[in-house]
């Protein structure tokens, strides 16, 4: 298994935990402010659910199409999250 795969892997596995963290009720709709998920990954990072698609995202493209692939991926996977996370905390 290559390197790219873990990646992936580690990714969904992330995203998925991070997910499964949430309140339930939880939407991607505007909301009214909560209370901040302070258990699972969301107890390390502010936004665990984009790191985990920015690893599966970046090692599929890795696993697709070798190195160049995944850093152009990754590189504009970060400036969209970058965008959207901004948004987040409008």
């Amino acid at each position: 298994m290559s390197a790219w795969w873990i990646m992936v892997a580690a990714g969904i596995a992330l995203a998925a935990w991070a997910s499964r963290s949430l309140p339930p009720g939880t939407s991607m709709k505007p909301q009214p402010p909560r209370e901040r998920v302070t258990r699972g990954p969301y107890r390390y990072l502010k936004h665990p659910m984009y790191l985990g698609n920015w690893l599966t995202i970046t090692g599929y493209f890795g696993v697709a199409g070798g190195f160049w692939h995944a850093l152009a991926a990754g590189m504009l996977m970060e400036l969209l999250m970058r965008e959207w996370a901004g948004r987040e905390e409008e």
